[in-house]
């Protein structure tokens, strides 16, 4: 059986736009789901990530880079991040 995997924290498209808009990937990720009306909820113990997470909101990417990251669906369902 072919395994489909997909970790978008490792994908190369997203590691670009981290790049090009000095955001982490994690805030990249949490944006495009904000974008697309998702209401994303991460967990984390660390205040530091938690100010990080919050700081996804505080900037917009060009509509050509949300379409970009929608480009790897996949069909996936994420219930916890892990497939």
């Amino acid at each position: 059986m072919n395994e489909k995997k997909l970790d978008l924290l490792n994908e190369e498209i997203v590691k670009k736009l981290s790049e090009k808009y000095s955001k982490t990937v994690g805030q990249i990720i949490l944006n495009w789901h904000i974008h697309l009306g998702v209401i994303p909820i991460p967990g984390t113990a660390s205040i530091e990530r938690m100010k990080e997470n919050l700081a996804a909101i505080d900037f917009k990417m060009e509509e050509s880079d949300y379409d970009l990251i929608s480009s790897l669906d996949k069909k996936f369902i994420f219930c916890d991040g892990i497939l």
